[in-house]
């Protein structure tokens, strides 16, 4: 049997006008459930990392840098290139160093750009744990372990975790030292003649060399203070931490060459 064939002009919606109105209104109703559907599918998505479920989350504690995405996303970045949602940014600004802790779910769906997973209930806070703070006044004068002093933090930087570990590194082995800090820098070449190393701070200059604060170096040219924001060594006292304010901290430590000690770089902390 051959192909049967069709006259297009003989076709109704050529030939009969009043066929017209009536495929026109079918194409406005098929766009609008077009439309709908688009719609609630877009919102299902939307909501779909809320809705998804976490049986197969692990709490973890990650460090990062808060980024966004093309969909409006918030997303933790490690260093590792390791992207992952967030449902809280606690409100802090992107680019910003931040310490994520929460339930991470790597099966979770959502409308995100490329990530790694989710992080559901997290807690969001600024953090000096993988590179936050900033580092001045160095590299510091060698020691006598050939190496320049270094300072960095552990923690956060929000006031009311009152969590914060300071870190002299690169320091010879078997000396004592103590942190010593201000709320203002400065620069000291040779301690005005008393140290191998220079003085990076300015004005009323704090110790914390109470009970417990003097620290060995050890083995590993180490030592490290876990440091109670509410009572900061200032003068004759001591002092709480407040939101907003930047303060500079160095290491100070013996040595066995030279003049008899020696200090580490600085380190520029601004808490919240």
């Amino acid at each position: 049997m051959g192909m049967r064939c069709y006259d297009a002009a003989a076709m109704p919606w050529r030939s009969e006008r009043s066929h017209a109105p009536s495929l026109t209104k079918r194409f406005a109703h098929q766009a609008m459930r077009f439309n709908s559907t688009l719609l609630h599918l877009t919102t299902a998505l939307a909501c779909a990392l809320a809705m998804t479920t976490q049986a197969s989350a692990q709490l973890v504690n990650v460090c990062g840098t808060l980024v966004t995405d093309g969909a409006g996303c918030k997303l933790v970045e490690l260093s590792t290139g390791e992207r992952y949602i967030l449902d809280s940014d606690g409100g802090l600004a992107i680019g910003q160093t931040i310490a994520v802790q929460g339930d991470l779910d790597t099966t979770c769906l959502s409308i995100c750009w490329a990530n790694d997973g989710c992080i559901f209930n997290a807690v969001t806070t600024p953090s000096v744990g993988c590179g936050g703070g900033m580092n001045y006044c160095g590299p510091a004068p060698f020691n006598s372990a050939g190496l320049s002093g270094s300072m960095s933090a552990l923690g956060s930087l929000t006031v009311a975790s009152n969590d914060l570990t300071l870190v002299a590194s690169d320091l010879p082995q078997g000396q004592f030292g103590i942190f010593v800090l201000s709320m203002t820098s400065d620069f000291v070449p040779g301690a005005n003649g008393t140290s191998n190393g220079n003085i990076c701070l300015g004005g009323v200059v704090g110790r914390f060399d109470r009970p417990g604060e003097v620290l060995g170096t050890g083995a590993l040219g180490t030592f490290s203070l876990a440091a109670d924001l509410t009572t900061f060594p200032q003068g004759s006292g001591s002092v709480a931490v407040a939101a907003g304010e930047t303060w500079y901290f160095q290491a100070w430590h013996r040595d066995v060459v030279g003049l008899g000690s020696n200090f580490t770089d600085g380190l520029e902390l601004t808490f919240q």
